[in-house]
């Protein structure tokens, strides 16, 4: 009985998967069929003539039409962006708030993660956590909240007949969150275990590493986690100061993709958010990165088989003119398919690494350039050194014709799978948006990609690749490396959280008489 429990379960998910993928597809997110007699049939063939090598096969380019959503702005400044999709009776709703991680002084890192989790658990001033969780559950519907970098997002799933119902708690949620001290102390407490655990795995000391290494005092150093000692510190007051400055429906988009009726859910959300007060816009600027990166080699030492590699520096901004140019670049470069040149060298022909991937991440200010492997402890100075030389040839020399179409190709025929669902679909449209991109950004994407020269691509890879300037992380055992890195660059040692402040030693505290308490510490950032 179990097993067949399992099958049945495992069938319904890919029923719902294909469901939702071909709800798309009816949408108006679907290629064009081929035209007629593009290849002749067998029939229309010579007498005699062989048919058609597979290769020879002649195909027009695949057409697709993303559907637009309706953008509705309500007088308070919210914004929604809705989607009817009628295949399936469900509805997925996105909602994007301008605050997030990004923000935050040194003193106050882990704030806005806090915050979120505090929302999220503690409930409203109209019903409890343990309430809202069982309205939800009663009609199968999920709503989660998180952080990230630049934006807050909540998510809500749920079937169309109870959409009334989720927006509703959704609503509730955003505009009357409690933020009771016992959910406070819940989240707090995971995020202290998710601190401590840090050091564990490459894994959770990576990314935290690098960033510090690149940004180092920039907001975009912060990865939202922030340290014991700022986590620890935090009180209520200062969740819920950020919980009114920054959220507000001037600083809010909500999207919602599946079936229902654009006109009567912009009602219904103008009902549960018309009353919802503005608020005083805080400013979209973020402090230019003026780091530098050294071209030195950042160690962690962990006794470990394995070494795990991170090559890199800042990258573009999401208004970069170039933005299209560096995505053809990386896919050449390790960001695509196995013919990257990264995967080709230190994969392919080295054996190096089961994989190696490089990414360019776009953000407000330079975003994030990394080239992430791993491999055997006994092969790292030489996958490091294969790494950067591939590196420093993208950057040196041309690259050909072929190289460049092939990258386009793919690009351009993987685009439709950014689309399996919906609600992908009004994702993409509301972070053009909040990115300040142009409507019809999303319409162009396909033909810019398409005007990439292989003269452009090598402009951008001389631009933006800094083979000679990358930071370099390393996290294994020097000892069973095959040989020092130190013909690389400096090497210095970090911890495995750079963040973390040792301990103090505890003096012991004088008697202060009875009666008499020590006052209270100042909050962090007050």
């Amino acid at each position: 009985m179990p097993t067949i429990g399992i099958a049945l379960m495992h069938s319904t998910r890919l029923a719902f998967a294909i469901g939702w993928s071909g709800a798309l597809l009816l949408a108006g997110c679907r290629p064009h069929m081929i035209p007629e007699r593009q290849n002749p049939a067998p029939e229309e063939r010579a007498p005699g003539a062989a048919a058609a090598h597979p290769d020879h096969l002649v195909f027009p380019p695949l057409r697709m039409e993303l559907p637009r959503p309706k953008r509705v702005e309500l007088p308070n400044g919210l914004v929604l962006h809705l989607l009817e999709n009628h295949d399936l009776p469900l509805c997925d709703v996105r909602v994007l708030i301008r605050t997030g991680f990004a923000s935050e002084s040194p003193e106050q890192q882990g704030l806005h993660e806090l915050l979120a989790g505090a929302i999220r658990l503690g409930g409203t001033s109209r019903r409890t956590g343990a309430q809202l969780d069982a309205a939800l559950d009663a009609v199968g519907a999920t709503l989660d909240l998180s952080m990230e970098q630049e934006q807050c997002v909540a998510t809500l799933r749920v079937r169309k007949k109870d959409l009334g119902l989720g927006l509703e708690l959704l609503a509730d949620l955003l505009q009357h969150a409690a933020l009771p001290p016992e959910s406070i102390e819940v989240k707090r407490g995971l995020m202290q275990d998710a601190i401590a655990r840090l050091p564990d795995s490459p894994r959770t000391i990576a990314p935290r590493a690098f960033r510090h290494l690149v940004y180092g005092n920039h907001p975009y150093a912060n990865d939202g986690l922030g340290t014991a000692e700022t986590v620890g510190a935090f009180t209520r007051d200062d969740l819920a100061a950020a919980y009114v400055s920054e959220f507000g429906p001037n600083r809010t988009a909500i999207g919602i993709a599946g079936d229902f009726s654009a006109d009567g859910v912009a009602k219904d959300l103008e009902r549960l958010f018309g009353s919802w007060p503005r608020i005083a816009t805080l400013p979209e600027e973020t402090p230019a990165v003026a780091r530098e990166p050294a071209g030195d080699v950042a160690l962690v030492r962990r006794p470990l088989d394995q070494s795990t590699i991170w090559v890199g520096h800042t990258g573009i901004s999401w208004s970069n003119p170039d933005y299209y140019d560096v995505q053809v670049m990386n896919w050449i470069l390790g960001g695509g398919s196995f013919a990257s040149r990264l995967t080709s060298r230190v994969r392919s022909t080295g054996g190096l690494a089961y994989g190696v991937r490089s990414s360019f991440a776009p953000a407000r200010e330079a975003g994030l350039f990394t080239v992430v492997t791993q491999t055997k402890a006994g092969s790292t100075h030489q996958a490091l050194s294969l790494v950067l030389n591939t590196l420093q040839g993208m950057a040196a020399s041309p690259v050909s014709s072929q190289e460049v179409e092939q990258a386009k190709a793919a690009i351009l025929e993987n685009f439709i799978f950014r689309f399996d669902l919906p609600i992908e679909v009004v994702t993409e449209y509301m972070d053009a948006e909040f990115r300040g991109y142009p409507r019809d950004w999303l319409q162009n994407y396909r033909a810019n990609i398409a005007t990439v020269t292989p003269s452009r691509v090598a402009a951008a890879a001389k631009k933006y690749l800094h083979p000679d300037q990358s930071q370099v992380l390393v996290i294994g055992d020097p000892e069973r490396f095959d040989f020092s890195l130190d013909d690389i660059g400096r090497v210095h040692e970090l911890p495995a959280d750079p963040l973390a402040r040792p301990a103090p030693k505890a003096a012991p505290a004088p008697d202060a008489g009875p009666g008499v308490q020590e006052p209270a510490s100042p909050a962090p950032g007050k």
